[in-house]
């Protein structure tokens, strides 16, 4: 969902370790949410935190299955274009819980975000919101 352009490469970016690739900026070529994660990596009393731009929701979801005692999701932002939020523009708002709507064949119809503030979008179709079962992916303890 994000596109890099090689005039914004970084050359020599060693320091960030071997097969890494540094980017002075990326661009999303469509407009759709993504999501802003917190990563923290803990070691000792040391605690590394990174920020990683996830445009892709079963790859959040496979994160989110990866956490251990020491490397866990600290913190989940939304990204969303106007069409989303219903405003003029893109926000970035804090996420509650991120849910998928599934389907009477069980298939996926939208994912659902529960924003801070209480804001609720649903990003897809779904008849009737009210009966359609929602499975949790992520909530914020």
């Amino acid at each position: 969902m994000f596109r890099t352009h090689l005039q914004a490469e970084v050359k020599g970016a060693v320091a960030f370790g071997d097969g890494l690739r540094v980017w002075r900026y990326v661009e999303q070529a469509i407009q759709c949410p993504w999501l802003y994660v917190c990563w923290t990596e803990k070691s000792g009393e040391v605690t590394l935190s990174s920020m990683l731009m996830v445009a892709d929701m079963s790859l959040f979801e496979d994160m989110l299955a990866r956490q251990t005692e020491t490397q866990r999701v600290e913190r989940v932002l939304l990204v969303s274009p106007g069409h989303l939020n219903r405003s003029s523009g893109w926000l970035m708002e804090g996420l509650v819980e991120l849910c998928e709507a599934i389907g009477p064949a069980c298939e996926h119809l939208a994912y659902v975000y529960r924003l801070e503030g209480g804001r609720t979008y649903w990003d897809g179709y779904v008849k009737n919101p009210q009966h359609t079962p929602l499975r949790v992916i992520y909530s914020r303890s």
